[in-house]
């Protein structure tokens, strides 16, 4: 693997993206880059030619920044399209959970979908520590967990 890793990371940076039209070298260095027989002609190439590089140069790395804004803009509409936003839950507020274990010799048909009531209190990203009520747990051992509002509901 390691023998191979240069020619792997040439080919990367060197391949023809096909949203941004050019190669992620041409964008970074201004030009794409030769293996080591060719690095004489890059060179004087890049004498020659010193002037018109900056501003194509300036151009196409503009131009792949408005792509890539674009498309940012593109997935993020159609994300917000296909997805819906999470439940806000407050601290107190009595909530169910959804529960999918099915224990042995357990009818899954017959078996309710969500169990509860369980308080929660909020943490970052939507989640949430879901407990069971002081004094109302059904087993001998208290229900304590973190989930993420998809598995809940009011």
């Amino acid at each position: 693997w390691e023998f191979c890793l240069d020619t792997v990371q040439y080919v990367f940076n060197n391949t023809l993206h096909s949203v941004l039209k050019s190669s992620p070298s041409k964008l970074l260095l201004g030009y794409d880059q030769r293996n080591n027989a060719d690095s004489d002609l890059v060179k004087c190439l890049n004498k020659m030619a010193g002037i018109e590089k900056d501003s194509n140069l300036e151009r196409e790395k503009s131009l792949a920044l408005n792509v890539t804004d674009k498309i940012k803009g593109y997935n993020k509409t159609v994300y917000d399209k296909r997805h819906r936003k999470p439940s806000v839950y407050k601290p107190g507020d009595l909530v169910m959970i959804r529960d999918s274990t099915v224990k042995i010799g357990e009818n899954r048909k017959l078996k309710p979908d969500f169990k509860g009531p369980k308080v929660t209190k909020v943490l970052d990203k939507n989640r949430y520590v879901v407990q069971d009520i002081p004094g109302y747990s059904l087993s001998s051992r208290s229900y304590k967990s973190i989930l993420s509002s998809d598995r809940m509901k009011l």
